[in-house]
C-alpha cells in the first residue's frame, strides 16, 4: 500500500514597510533587516523555514545633526542619528500551524 505524499509547505510574497534608525546608514539597513526578521516570525501564523528578500526600496532615509553638552567642562559632542524607512518584498516558505 503506497502512501500519498502532500507538500506541508506554503510559499508566498509579502511587503513589509520597516522603519528603522542607526548611527549610520550601514548600522540602519542593518537594523531594518533584524526588525523584519522579528516582525516575519510575529506575523506569519507558522513556522517559517525560509526567508528570502526579493526586492529593497529605500523609500525615506534621513541624516541628523545632534550636538550633546554633558557639562561646561566637557566638549560638545556631535552624534548624527540616521533613520531609513524601507519597503522589502520578501518570499516566506513556512509550514501553517493547523
Amino acid at each position: 500500500m503506497q502512501e500519498e505524499r502532500r507538500s506541508a509547505l506554503t510559499v508566498c510574497e509579502r511587503e513589509f514597510i520597516i522603519d528603522a534608525g542607526g548611527k549610520d546608514r550601514t548600522e540602519a539597513m542593518s537594523q531594518a533587516f533584524v526588525a523584519l526578521k522579528a516582525r516575519a516570525y510575529k506575523e506569519v501564523d507558522g513556522l517559517i523555514v525560509e526567508m528570502q528578500p526579493l526586492d529593497v526600496f529605500i523609500l525615506k532615509e534621513e541624516e541628523r545633526s545632534k550636538t550633546q553638552q554633558l557639562a561646561d567642562y566637557f566638549k560638545p559632542k556631535e552624534f548624527k542619528p540616521y533613520t531609513v524607512q524601507l519597503s522589502i518584498i520578501v518570499r516566506l516558505k513556512y509550514i501553517p500551524n493547523i
